[in-house]
Parts: structure tokens; sequence; C-alpha cells
């Protein structure tokens, strides 16, 4: 009869064991990567080269376990290889940089970059989601290699000649990009080189300074140039400038010029310098 109660409490556990088993195994998932992430915090940078792109990003998975990621570049480049180590299912962040960007051998450049985990398994973000492209030899950056001695004392900026209508205005702006004040001397002029309107104004650092001016007497159009200089020669390196075409009723934007127009070194500032304003306001974020 003990032999009996034995047997039976024996296949009692058994019955037991095989029920919960395949729910114990069920719960216990196999650790995995469940989602990489990157991107560029700035996806389209310019300015003086070169530039660094910063990347921020994360890597997701769904459990306790110890992961092995590199960053992969377009170029071909791999970073090193890193561990992170996941206490629990939950995202870690991740962050890297580039710096690239040559006036003369490379002043543009699109290309991406990626987050890649090696281990437990290979996966790797959307190339598409970490693509950038660069822009840091053209325009106001390029004064240098148009000049090699760089600007120098009383070197100015222009653009080519842009036709201005009755009822439109010209604004010329600059934004200081540094990190001091800067004194910029702002100024149109017409096709003849003649000196129609300037103004000197001290701009501080994040701050813009601005210029307008419209046709006042029977010329119709107008042909008229935007220019900026300043005494210091690395001050044009620090200055984006943008003209823009207003229609003054509207007040519409007409026609819009970047930094890459102007391309034009002149060698003198106008005669006879106004005194600086402080009127200048702080740039939109």
């Amino acid at each position: 009869m003990r032999s009996t109660f034995y047997a039976a409490m024996l296949f009692t556990l058994l019955l037991i064991s095989s029920i919960t088993a395949p729910a114990a195994s069920s719960v216990r998932e196999e650790f995995k990567v469940t989602e990489v992430f990157l991107k560029a915090d700035d996806g389209r940078p310019s300015g003086p080269c070169p530039l660094r792109v910063i990347f921020n990003g994360y890597i997701t998975a769904n459990g306790p376990g110890t992961i092995k990621y590199t960053f992969t570049r377009s170029d071909g480049a791999t970073g090193p290889v890193y561990a992170m180590e996941f206490q629990k299912a939950g995202t870690q962040a991740v962050m890297t940089n580039w710096t690239l960007g040559d006036p003369r051998v490379l002043p543009r450049y699109a290309g991406w970059q990626a987050v890649k985990v090696l281990s437990p398994v290979e996966i790797e973000s959307n190339h598409e989601t970490g693509s950038f492209e660069i822009n840091c030899g053209t325009g106001v950056y390029q004064a240098r290699e148009m000049n090699p001695k760089g600007p120098g004392d009383d070197k100015t900026l222009s653009t080519e000649l842009v036709s201005l209508m009755q009822g439109q205005t010209a604004r010329l702006e600059v934004a200081n990009t540094g990190d001091q004040s800067l004194v910029v001397w702002l100024f149109f002029r017409d096709n003849e080189g003649k000196v129609l309107i300037k103004k000197e104004v001290k701009i501080k650092p994040g701050a813009t300074g601005a210029l307008e001016y419209s046709i006042t007497g029977p010329n119709n159009p107008l042909n008229i140039a935007a220019q900026f200089g300043s005494k210091d020669n690395r001050s044009l390196l620090l200055i984006h400038p943008t003209l823009e075409i207003v229609n003054k009723q509207t007040r519409s934007t007409v026609k819009t010029f970047g930094p890459e127009a102007f391309t034009q070194i002149w060698g003198d500032l106008p005669a006879g310098r106004p005194a600086v304003r402080n009127g200048d306001r702080q740039a939109q974020p």
C-alpha cells in the first residue's frame, strides 16, 4: 500500500512538472536588442571648415544582458567596440560625433552615420535617418581662398548686382556667430559703386544687425549690391549674412540670397564711417 502511495505522489509531481515547465520556458524570453536609432542634431550644418556633426540616439533591449556595439560611417570607417549592460528591459542613450570639411578639398559632403549592435545579434540603425550634409566652403567662408592673405584691413564682402524694383525693399541682415561682440559696416552700392546708404552696428554674440534700402528716385529698376565689412581680419568669417528682397506692401519675401551669394571682395570701406548704433536685435532661435 505504501508503494502505491509513493507511486501516486511521483505521478502527481511529474504531472505538475509537465504542466508548469512550458509556462516557465515561455516566460524566459531570449535576450535581444529590439531597436537602434541614431540621428544628427543638425542635419545641414554650415559655417567655417571644419564642421563638427553631433549624433544622438539610443539602443533598446527586452531584458537584462550585455551587448556590444560600434558606430559605422558612410566613408567606410568603423569606430571602437563598446559594451553596454542592461539590468532590465529598457532604453539607453548613445552619442558620437564626426568632424570633417576642408575649404579646398572637401567644402561639401553628404553622408551618414549609424549605430551598429554586434552582439547578441547584429542590427544597425537606418542610414537615411542618420544622414547629413555639410556646407563649409561657399560664399563668405571662401574669403580666405579668394584672397590667401585673408580679408585684411578694410576688406568687405559683397553680392553681385541684384535688381530692386519700385515697391520693394532690400534688407541686409548679418548674424554674429562668434563669442565676442563685432563692429560691422553695412551698406548698399549701385552699379557704379556709389554708396547709397550705410550703417555701422555693434553686434553682440548670437545677435543680428540689419540695414534696409528702398528706391526713392525715378530709377526703376535699380541694380544694387549688398555689402558688409569689418576691421578685424577674422570677423568676416564669423558673420552670417543674408539679403532679402521684400514687397513693401505685403512684407512678403520676393527673393533671398544666403551666405553663398557674398563672394565679391572689395578693398575699401566707404568713407565717413557713421557712429555705432546699438539697436541690433537678438537673433531668433
